[in-house]
């Protein structure tokens, strides 16, 4: 996926790394870049998920735009199909469905990617509504979600597949805080011009907190504003038949932009480290739409 879009991408959203920055490889440097742009994939998911509205509509029940979206990136028609429940049934009219589950399409889901590529997605997920009052607390609960992303490096055609399961969970705690909470299991596959490669397995065990900027407030008829992250869990990752990997996972100073500030790559400052007995690897976000930097310190 892209980056260590790792939506904290992990926490709120999806991106660009995985697919435009892996090498290929057994030694301890590509592994620790591969885990790093997985992580960073998924933190960038995170973030993405947190705001789950859009510059034009906001709430699940108007677009659904957190499970129409592969990452950053709008949904186009019949990529999407409701196969449990429905977005009208809105008990407590917070714009969170009671329970909705989406599937989707691979075929009808292709998107191409900014900067070349494309990114596909499959499998399906449950949107439930976790509370009776008007807010944001909900949990989504992912069934065989998979995402392909593909990209042209040097000549060769470099295709990252991950599949996810599990869960995610969000509550708001005050007009101006929501925390997320990841417990999800995945794999992922590298390929090169089509012949599989490099292939983990992984858990995600994250937890985010979101403090809006100062005067925005969090409402369910709007983007949430921008603000900033927080991020603390574990990354576990085990590649092939290696022994598994467990990283402590924390953030410094994280960034989070709302989709009408920026529309790729929302986390835009601050860093995410993965630290394990082998090795320190840190994620640094440079900007709206903008990769991560990933600096890596292998130890003694």
């Amino acid at each position: 996926m892209k980056k260590f879009q790792l939506a904290l991408a992990v926490a709120f959203g999806l991106t660009f790394v995985a697919c435009g920055q892996t090498p290929a490889g057994n030694n301890l440097q590509e592994e620790n870049t591969a885990n790093a742009e997985l992580a960073s994939d998924d933190a960038e998911e995170l973030a993405d998920t947190l705001g789950f509205s859009d510059s034009t509509a906001v709430g699940f029940s108007t677009t659904g735009v957190t499970i129409q979206s592969i990452g950053l990136l709008a949904l186009p028609a019949g990529c999407r199909s409701i196969t449990a429940g429905s977005f009208a049934t809105d008990t407590d009219a917070d714009n969170i469905p009671d329970n909705v589950t989406v599937s989707f399409d691979a075929t009808n889901c292709l998107r191409n990617l900014p900067g070349g590529g494309t990114i596909t997605r499959s499998g399906s997920k449950t949107i439930a509504d976790t509370s009776n009052t008007n807010d944001r607390n909900h949990s989504e609960t992912l069934s065989n979600l998979q995402t392909v992303w593909t990209r042209t490096i040097n000549g060769k055609t470099v295709a990252w597949t991950t599949t996810r399961n599990g869960s995610r969970n969000i509550a708001q705690g005050t007009s101006t805080t929501l925390a997320r909470v990841h417990d999800v299991t995945g794999s992922s596959v590298r390929s090169v011009n089509g012949v599989d490669g490099v292939s983990f397995a992984w858990t995600n065990q994250l937890t985010a907190s979101y403090t809006a900027d100062a005067g925005g407030t969090i409402s369910n008829t709007a983007q949430l504003p921008n603000g900033t992250v927080a991020m603390s869990g574990i990354w576990k990752s085990k590649r092939g038949s290696n022994a598994e990997r467990n990283f402590q996972v924390s953030s410094n100073g994280l960034v989070f932009n709302n989709r009408a500030t920026c529309a790729t790559n929302r986390l835009v400052a601050g860093s995410i480290t993965l630290d394990d007995s082998k090795s320190t690897i840190v994620m640094t976000f440079q900007g709206c739409g903008v990769l991560p930097a990933i600096s890596i310190t292998p130890k003694p």
